[in-house]
């Protein structure tokens, strides 16, 4: 049995512009600029589950401009937050870490804030595909001094709302662009336990 989570940490995926000049995270049937799928947005409605259920949970949204960094765009935390705001979520409860470039840096960055703000329990939601290198890079940081559960977006969104997204996420780990996308997180993995993956 879990003890209570007093935050959660969202890691930044991918986001793209809108004809409107907005800026979102990217949805399941959407191919990033690498031509590998994403759906870091089940990320977002994960934590506005999680919130709802918890209306006093504190929410890290981690992310800089990353590789877009040369462009007139927000961070990805700002762009994390503005979506769980619409989401229903208080913005008084979401800190925004906007320092870090991709995965490893997030992780850095958000559990030094989370040790500054002295949180023992901790959740890092992110996408099923990518928990087993977040878990892999948690053992490259030292004094963690916190519980942390890692927590499946996918998994928290069809229990909440099975009807969408049953067949979403089904759909979505069956596409040839998921399945690239997991084999070069499996690489990835693979690479950290060989020592040859290079942290940013």
């Amino acid at each position: 049995m879990h003890s209570k989570m007093e935050v959660i940490i969202v890691l930044g995926g991918w986001f793209v512009q809108e004809p409107d000049g907005n800026w979102r995270t990217m949805n399941f049937n959407e191919i990033d600029g690498e031509g590998l799928m994403s759906g870091d947005r089940v990320r977002v409605v994960a934590a506005s589950f999680l919130s709802k259920k918890d209306p006093g949970l504190k929410i890290i949204v981690s992310g800089s401009k990353g590789r877009l960094n040369q462009t007139n765009c927000p961070t990805l935390a700002a762009v994390l937050k503005r979506e769980l705001v619409e989401l229903g979520v208080d913005p008084r409860n979401i800190i925004e870490e906007n320092k870090s470039t991709g995965t490893f840096g997030q992780l850095k960055e958000s559990l030094e804030m989370v040790r500054k703000l002295k949180f023992s329990e901790v959740g890092i939601i992110s996408n099923n595909y990518h928990l087993p290198r977040i878990e892999e890079m948690l053992r490259y940081i030292p004094n963690l001094n916190c519980q942390i559960r890692l927590i499946s977006g996918e998994e928290i969104a069809i229990k909440n709302d099975p009807e969408f997204w049953t067949q979403e996420v089904r759909d979505a780990y069956a596409s040839k662009a998921m399945k690239k996308r997991m084999a070069l997180e499996q690489k990835g993995v693979q690479d950290i336990k060989d020592g040859k993956y290079k942290f940013n």
